[in-house]
């Protein structure tokens, strides 16, 4: 990010054009990355002001219930990217349209069965009721300032 020499009469050698490109993109991604940062920041603190204590902890729990399912993606999305860069090194293109495929196909199947899983969590109180409240067992029984699972889940 240098700037140009006075006897260049604004002319940039061609060599100078990817430092230029490059100091771009740094410039770039560190807005993208302090613009991820203030908005989970201003995301924590909207969640703190306008949700109940309630509302929070189903949050939370909903979170903890749907990392799992997310890093099942994730790990399905690194494997394939690994398989396929490994195929292209190796110059096999039918080695590359296999692992797509497979790659393709898993994302459908693990979508549906993470679908499924979900719909029957939104639509069977019972099955919410475990997800969004696991914190209220038989300790809360007779203690009046912990909802027991079905307000939380009728609340949220």
């Amino acid at each position: 990010c240098r700037p140009a020499e006075q006897g260049d009469a604004g002319a940039a050698e061609p060599a100078e054009q990817p430092g230029r490109a490059r100091c771009a993109v740094l410039i770039v991604m560190g807005l993208v990355i302090a613009l991820e940062v203030y908005v989970s920041i201003l995301l924590a603190n909207i969640t703190q002001s306008k949700l109940s204590v309630a509302d929070r902890n189903a949050l939370l729990a909903a979170d903890s219930f749907l990392t799992p399912v997310m890093d099942v993606f994730q790990f399905l999305e690194d494997a394939v990217m690994v398989k396929i860069n490994f195929a292209i090194g190796q110059g096999s293109v039918p080695a590359v349209r296999a692992i797509l495929g497979v790659g393709v196909i898993g994302g459908l199947g693990t979508g549906a069965m993470a679908a499924g899983l979900v719909t029957v969590v939104a639509f069977i109180p019972a099955a919410a009721q475990g997800v969004l409240a696991p914190f209220v067992s038989g300790a809360s029984v007779g203690c009046s300032l912990l909802p027991t699972a079905a307000e939380v889940v009728m609340e949220s």
